[in-house]
């Protein structure tokens, strides 16, 4: 491919052209050496192409599966730190009590 390389005039029209003629820009971008991506770029900058033509994610339930178990596993997580805590609050609160019977100790 023609990473980092520079776009000429002609590869600029000839893409603005093949983008009028209805081709995709993969299509495009295998006729005139660059990737998808690249076409896409250059076609909003010349403002060719709105971003809102760019195609959604595909969100697949392996995904979702994944994202929810790792917002579960940081919560488990967040629950033994807090189980944690709580029970070394209490742990000092009752040697705070028998040495010098003072107040609840809080941990922040």
């Amino acid at each position: 491919m023609n990473q980092y390389k520079l776009w000429s005039n002609e590869e600029e029209q000839l893409c603005i052209e093949l983008k009028n003629q209805g081709l995709s820009n993969k299509d495009i971008g295998f006729r005139i050496g660059r990737t998808r991506r690249s076409v896409w770029k250059k076609l909003e900058k010349l403002g060719q192409l709105d971003k809102k033509e760019r195609k959604p994610r595909r969100v697949t339930e392996e995904k979702i599966r994944a994202y929810q178990f790792r917002n579960d596993k940081e919560k488990t997580s967040f629950e033994v730190m807090l189980a944690a805590i709580t029970s070394v609050e209490q742990a000092l609160d009752s040697y705070v009590l028998t040495k010098d019977k003072q107040s609840h100790v809080h941990i922040s």
